[in-house]
């Protein structure tokens, strides 16, 4: 998810896949309703609070409701760089774990989410570097602000975008 795409014009698909797949989670809690009014007053949020905030969004602890007006909050007043600090930290601290080669290796990601309706070019570059004798861990997603995503491009060259990280 990029908090930038939310006001593109595929924002409205994107955040409704969001608030999809946040509803099969674990049921709302309340105890972030300091953060969320602070983020409706459009009041900065502490690294501390970002933290708190985005590891309830991970963990789909948020009522739809409640992600989206966080989102939008944020978005519309624009993100500070502690709040995205407190956000990383929460995504790192709940990311799935995936085995690291004990071989040199590059990760590479667009970001997207500029608007352009752009082309993809960090997969077509992953490509080069793997030609070049580099491994490489590509990740990335769908298409929603440019012609295609990392994932629609993969897709479309037969790769199994489902493996676990074992299997990969």
């Amino acid at each position: 998810f990029h908090p930038e795409s939310i006001l593109t014009t595929q924002g409205a698909r994107l955040l409704e896949q969001t608030l999809a797949w946040a509803q099969q989670k674990l049921e709302p809690t309340n105890t972030l309703q300091p953060i969320l009014e602070k983020l409706y007053q459009a009041q900065t949020l502490s690294q501390q609070e970002s933290h708190q905030l985005f590891s309830a969004v991970v963990r789909g602890e948020l009522k739809p409701e409640q992600l989206a007006a966080a989102l939008v909050s944020m978005k519309i007043r624009g993100e500070h760089p502690n709040e995205i600090a407190g956000a990383a930290t929460a995504l790192l601290e709940n990311a799935a774990p995936f085995p690291r080669p004990d071989y040199l290796f590059a990760d590479i990601v667009g970001t997207g989410g500029d608007g352009s309706n752009s082309i993809n070019i960090s997969t077509a570059s992953a490509f080069v570097a793997a030609a070049c004798g580099l491994k490489v861990a590509k990740h990335g997603n769908r298409s929603v602000s440019s012609k295609s995503g990392s994932s629609d491009l993969l897709a479309a060259f037969g790769i199994n975008l489902d493996m676990n990280a074992d299997k990969s």
